[in-house]
């Protein structure tokens, strides 16, 4: 319920992105909120992040990874292919949540 009311405030919102991101519901939905209540596409920062755990301190891609907390980590350099490409296939009707009731709330709120 507070969510759009602390959006409002925000001018910046800095999401970090994991492979995962684009298919979950409530992420989109925090995106929608901050765009609904006045914030700017252009003031949305998307910071990949790095599965870790299996690639010993790299990306799948290769690319060094900074600000390593846990298996994830932020990833550095300029190609952010996957990012891209889940973004531009991105479907609200295919984004999942843990709950059908929210999933069934949050595309009514976003699809109207």
């Amino acid at each position: 319920r507070l969510l759009p009311l602390y959006l409002a405030s925000c001018k910046e919102m800095v999401c970090l992105c994991g492979p995962t991101y684009f298919s979950r519901l409530w992420c989109i939905v925090e995106l929608f909120c901050f765009v609904q209540m006045g914030g700017s596409a252009e003031n949305i920062h998307l910071c990949p992040l790095a599965d870790l755990s299996a690639s010993g301190g790299e990306g799948d891609d290769g690319m060094h990874a900074k600000s390593k907390r846990g298996d994830a980590a932020v990833v550095e350099g300029d190609d952010n292919a996957h990012l891209r490409a889940a973004i531009d296939s991105f479907d609200a009707t295919r984004a999942s949540c843990s709950l059908a009731s929210d999933k069934e709330r949050l595309r009514g709120v976003m699809l109207h």
